[in-house]
């Protein structure tokens, strides 16, 4: 089966979305941002005017406002990539290594 760019676009965006970290709701919901850069390249914007805070929540930190803890969402945006390649491949007969 073949997939359009915008087909794999959106499902990217969906499984962003669906583990996107979600407090105020911001960048759930105004955070995530749909992109053509080219006729052959589309791609998810993470942040944007309304989040800009987008790409620090998936980065590791430490804090000391909170005794020390590590940030509970670290890495949730390579989770969400990895979970819609998996899902990209499948629907063109692909394979991930």
């Amino acid at each position: 089966m073949t997939m359009t760019l915008f087909e794999m676009t959106n499902i990217l965006h969906k499984h962003l979305y669906n583990f996107s970290p979600v407090d105020t709701g911001n960048l759930h919901d105004r955070g995530l941002i749909k992109q053509q850069v080219s006729n052959n390249s589309m791609g998810v914007v993470l942040g944007g005017r309304d989040a800009p805070y987008g790409p620090i929540t998936t980065l590791p930190w430490i804090s000391p406002r909170w005794n020390g803890k590590r940030n509970p969402n670290e890495g949730w945006a390579k989770l969400a990539t990895n979970v819609a390649a998996q899902e990209i491949a499948s629907k063109i007969g692909g394979k991930i290594e």
